[in-house]
């Protein structure tokens, strides 16, 4: 899974790296993807270093943790800058020999746009598993 991970994040920075200049109708969405990246993979690594020297595993409050707030908040920002533009934005770069200012390039944009999804069904399926477990736990605890 930490390897899925740390593939994702690279996968984040190179993509939003390599098109920093192909996103007329959001420059940011090319540099949230570059930010997100960056912050995730330097998140992940102070935090495998520091469980990896502690050896245990405290209960690091995300509340606590100043980084992750800052990936929450860019999260949340970049679902703004994605979203808000996702059915105005177009593949082509020139319409009639003029440049489209509504152009970004494809696969920024989808890649974004899977990544925020992506992130809300993992939330989501996490969410129910939580519940299930809840339920089943609660259920088999009860003595009449």
């Amino acid at each position: 899974m930490c390897g899925l991970s740390f593939l994702s994040n690279f996968t984040d920075l190179f993509s939003g790296a390599g098109n920093l200049d192909d996103c007329e109708i959001e420059r940011l969405v090319p540099i949230w993807l570059v930010v997100m990246g960056v912050f995730q993979l330097v998140e992940g690594s102070f935090r495998s270093l520091y469980h990896g020297s502690r050896g245990d595993e405290d209960d690091n409050e995300a509340s606590k943790d100043p980084v992750a707030c800052f990936i929450f908040a860019w999260f949340i920002a970049g679902n703004v800058w994605v979203f808000s533009n996702w059915n105005e934005y177009s593949p082509e770069k020139t319409v009639n020999g003029t440049l489209n200012g509504n152009y970004c390039d494809d696969l920024t944009m989808k890649f974004s746009f899977g990544i925020i999804v992506t992130y809300y069904a993992l939330t989501g399926a996490v969410l129910l598993c939580l519940c299930l477990c809840c339920c089943i736990g609660g259920h088999g605890a009860r003595t009449d």
